[in-house]
Formats: structure tokens, C-alpha cells, sequence
């Protein structure tokens, strides 16, 4: 944990402001999930998105990720749902286009669900290996 820290302070100013973004929107969106619900949050998101204006690619898409996983494993737990909505907002920041996918599989008589992240037919962020199990639709947001 102290390597993690001190690698922190020595990381560019720009990218400890990513990392501190990306934090805030992970604890925001955590917030509105919980106490407004998935297509309140989601609106939220698609307002944030859609008063993006065009913006040249600061950060590349796997050092977003790789904060967002950081963020979530060691300060504040996140669901899939909190880091792919995340990480659809600061990439699409970033002038990427990822694409939302939220699945579903069932296990005996219980349903489970697992959102992710693709770019580029890739996933990114959300990979299980079981995730061929899930039936996943895409989620648009605008």
C-alpha cells in the first residue's frame, strides 16, 4: 500500500486531477444509485454527456480504467454498475465511445446481473469469465 501512495505523488499533476475526477464521479454515482435508483442516475449521466463538447483525447482509456479499478479495490467499494457508469462518463470526456452493457444469467432459481464496458467490440472494463453466461444488452445513453 505505501508503494501505491508514494507512486501516487509521483505521477504528473494532470493525472492525480484524472485521478481525483474519477474518484468524485465514482462517489456520486454511487450516491445517486442508492437513493434515486438506475434511471434516475442514468439520466444524470446522459445530461453530463450530452453537455460535453467536443474534446481531443487527454487521458488514454486504459490508464481511466486502471484509476477506476484502483479507486474501487483500495478507497470506496463499487459495484459494476458504479464503475461502468463511471467509466462511461470520463471516457466519453475523453472523446471515446464506449458502449454500456448490462447481463443477465440465472443461477438455479436466483438472477444475477453484471454490468461492463466495450470499446472497440473489446471489453474494458467488467470482464468475468463467466461472463458468456450473461445475456447482455447494450444501454444506450446519449
Amino acid at each position: 500500500m505505501l508503494k501505491k501512495i508514494i507512486s501516487f505523488f509521483r505521477l504528473p499533476l494532470k493525472e492525480k486531477w484524472l485521478f481525483f475526477h474519477i474518484l468524485f464521479w465514482i462517489i456520486i454515482t454511487k450516491f445517486h444509485l442508492k437513493f434515486f435508483g438506475f434511471k434516475k442516475t442514468k439520466h444524470l449521466i446522459e445530461n453530463k454527456v450530452n453537455s460535453i463538447s467536443a474534446k481531443k483525447r487527454r487521458f488514454q482509456a486504459a490508464k481511466i480504467i486502471h484509476f477506476i479499478n484502483l479507486i474501487t479495490n483500495y478507497l470506496i467499494s463499487g459495484t459494476c454498475l458504479v464503475k461502468a457508469l463511471t467509466g462511461f462518463l470520463i471516457l466519453k470526456k475523453n472523446s471515446y465511445n464506449p458502449e454500456l452493457q448490462i447481463g443477465l444469467k440465472k443461477d438455479g432459481a436466483q438472477l444475477e446481473a453484471h454490468a461492463w464496458l466495450t470499446l472497440d467490440g473489446e471489453i474494458i472494463l467488467g470482464h468475468l469469465d463467466d461472463l458468456s453466461e450473461y445475456q447482455g444488452l447494450t444501454i444506450r445513453i446519449l
